[in-house]
């Protein structure tokens, strides 16, 4: 399945694909045939190989290490383009917005039901999220600009917060049978950690890194985003909180549902790396 990179024909491609969860997969993930298998792998688990390149010579104030190395972050920030352009995409237009919050809360249901885990709200907290989504989308093209981030800054904020509780969940589970997990070792720098097995081992290091370039910061070099915590602690700028802010925060939210929907999906993960 093939996300085309032309944003006007996200939605022929959408409506030419019958297979509600393919629709959803296809957002975040790629489908290769491997040996007749397909194998579905997120586009946030790919790795610029660290050979030497034209941008590691180019001289910028960014931190980067022997990971996020220039060449690196700017296939990071190509992938955020494209993820947050599609997701700008799906949320102006109506018919495939409201086809991607049902197939979201699908998701987020089976998800519950594996984990049997009724009493974290998942699915109540997807239905706050939409409509806070829905009050920004009715409401942003009559807001003055100094009043955008106002209705920007909940969405973007709630999703980076499910995001970390779908993980948190998801890490509890995995690790059930073997130690209690308190809720002094859940935030979101201990979830994204590359000493983390269990997180590691289900979305791969790789994926896991490229998360944590996004909305924390390396603990070595202090690269990344750090988008969550700019959020949480009111030091991102004001100007940034838009509607492209929300995108992107809803597309790696979206990440993360996918990769964590594909591991319990015994039908669809073939062949997960």
């Amino acid at each position: 399945t093939d996300i085309p990179f032309d944003m006007n024909e996200l939605e022929k491609a959408w409506n030419r694909t019958d297979e509600r969860t393919v629709r959803l997969l296809a957002i975040t993930h790629e489908f290769n045939n491997n040996n007749g298998k397909v194998a579905i792998t997120s586009r946030l688990n790919n790795y610029c190989n660290p050979h030497s390149s034209v941008f590691d010579f180019i001289q910028t104030r960014s931190p980067k290490d022997s990971f996020y190395t220039e060449e690196h972050q700017q296939h990071l920030a190509l992938t955020e383009t494209i993820g947050t352009a599609m997701m700008l995409k799906i949320l102006i237009t109506r018919k495939v917005y409201v086809d991607y919050s049902d197939l979201v809360l699908e998701a987020v249901t089976f998800i519950e039901n594996h984990f049997e885990i009724e009493g974290e709200q998942l699915s109540f907290d997807v239905q706050i999220l939409f409509r806070m989504l829905q009050k920004m989308l009715e409401n942003i093209q009559e807001e003055k600009a100094d009043a955008i981030g106002g209705l920007c800054y909940g969405p973007a904020m709630f999703s980076c917060a499910l995001l970390e509780k779908l993980l948190r969940a998801f890490y509890r589970w995995l690790a059930k049978e073997d130690k209690y997990v308190p809720d002094t070792q859940t935030a979101l720098g201990d979830l994204l950690n590359s000493n983390n097995p269990y997180l590691n081992n289900s979305f791969g290091e790789i994926h896991i890194k490229n998360l944590r370039f996004y909305l924390l910061q390396s603990i070595e070099s202090r690269a990344g985003q750090n988008v969550r915590n700019e959020l949480a602690h009111l030091t991102i700028s004001p100007k940034s909180v838009t509607p492209l802010l929300v995108a992107k925060c809803l597309w790696l939210f979206t990440d993360v549902l996918n990769t964590i929907f594909l591991y319990c999906n015994d039908d669809l993960n073939q062949n997960v790396d």
